[in-house]
């Protein structure tokens, strides 16, 4: 394949690079939940913006605070999918927020209503 130079040699390489880049990031994820799981429970806040970041075989707990995805699945995963009230009767010692866009303003409102564990956001990992 030909490469120009400048912008758009440029611009074919990230594209070419796209794929590796996205599998680093997923792996760099995944390991880092993967470690929090085997230290402690984990839970996984808006976890549909994240599925290919999960594994269905890892113990999670996955809440929401949209009323229509909560006391559902998310195929293949078997865990339903808790309000977050029950975050708040049961805590887990690692929370992961799993949306970019809302991450800190979720992180801040469970803070502000008086959650103390762990919470990481996406963008932090």
């Amino acid at each position: 394949m030909h490469r120009g130079g400048g912008e758009r040699g440029l611009a074919l390489e990230m594209i070419e690079s796209y794929p590796d880049r996205c599998m680093k990031y997923i792996e760099g994820v995944r390991g880092e939940l993967l470690g929090m799981a085997a230290h402690g429970t984990l839970g996984i806040y808006c976890a549909a913006r994240g599925l290919a970041l999960l594994d269905p075989e890892w113990p999670m707990r996955f809440f929401d605070d949209d009323p229509a995805q909560q006391d559902k699945f998310l195929p293949p995963f078997k865990v339903v999918i808790e309000a977050c009230n029950e975050l708040f009767a049961k805590p887990v010692d690692n929370l992961v927020i799993l949306s970019r866009t809302f991450g800190h303003r979720i992180r801040d409102s469970l803070r502000a209503q008086g959650y103390s564990g762990s919470i990481i956001t996406l963008d932090e990992m």
